[in-house]
């Protein structure tokens, strides 16, 4: 199961297309909140999040999950557009799998 934290329509769509093609499941959530929520009770294999996600950005899901011993191990990828080097720095602090 993969986790996409993203409110953009379109992406998530194409996101969601290519990893079902593989075999995989995909569970959406619009905002960083309820990603927060719905991992209160689930474990995802991997989370896709976007860095500007509302309410809690892709940084802080990652913080979170990364720093939470139930969580830890699941891998994380920052998804954006944005290429600067404190949003890199601040990804590998928070120990993203992915930026």
């Amino acid at each position: 199961m993969v986790l996409i934290v993203e409110s953009d329509f379109n992406l998530v769509l194409r996101l969601r297309e290519s990893i079902e093609r593989l075999g995989v499941q995909v569970h959406t959530v619009g905002d960083g909140l309820e990603a927060l929520r719905w991992l209160r009770t689930a474990r995802p294999q991997l989370i896709l999040a976007d860095q500007a996600a509302a309410w809690v950005d892709g940084f802080r899901i990652c913080r979170l999950t990364k720093f939470h011993k139930k969580t830890q191990e699941i891998p994380v990828f920052i998804l954006t557009a944005v290429k600067d080097e404190d949003h890199l720095r601040l990804a590998r602090q928070v120990r993203a799998d992915g930026y």
